[in-house]
């Protein structure tokens, strides 16, 4: 009897740790397009980044912009390290973003962009 109720405590913990790590996965990895203009005002300076234990990482361009799709509009902030790409003031952006972090960014030329988005990011 009391093997059974060990296997099924143990039982219970693998599927409650699978399901949080599942939900874990999605909310961080799996993500939605998005898209949004670099504002005109953006501030174009390389400062320096640093990690959560306060070490340098490197210089870079911070990002922050609202971003549309057809169901909501979000909050999304990002890097551009020296020696990487960056965007410019103006330019058209479609961000992959999961519920929790952008998980990356790219130019688009405006054209690929629907007409009902383009009246919510301009």
């Amino acid at each position: 009897m009391k093997k059974k109720i060990v296997m099924v405590i143990i039982l219970a913990l693998l599927v409650g740790g699978f399901t949080k790590g599942k939900a874990y996965y999605e909310d961080r990895y799996l993500g939605q397009t998005y898209y949004g203009k670099i504002p005109e005002d953006q501030d174009m300076t390389y400062k320096m980044q640093y990690s959560d234990d306060k070490k340098p990482i490197g210089p870079a361009i911070s990002y922050e912009l609202d971003v549309y799709n057809d169901q909501e509009k979000r909050r999304v902030s990002f890097e551009r390290y020296r020696g990487s790409d960056y965007f410019k003031p103006g330019d058209y952006i479609e961000v992959s973003a999961s519920r929790q972090i952008s998980l990356g960014e790219k130019l688009v030329d405006k054209k690929q962009i629907s007409e009902e988005l383009l009246r919510k990011i301009n």
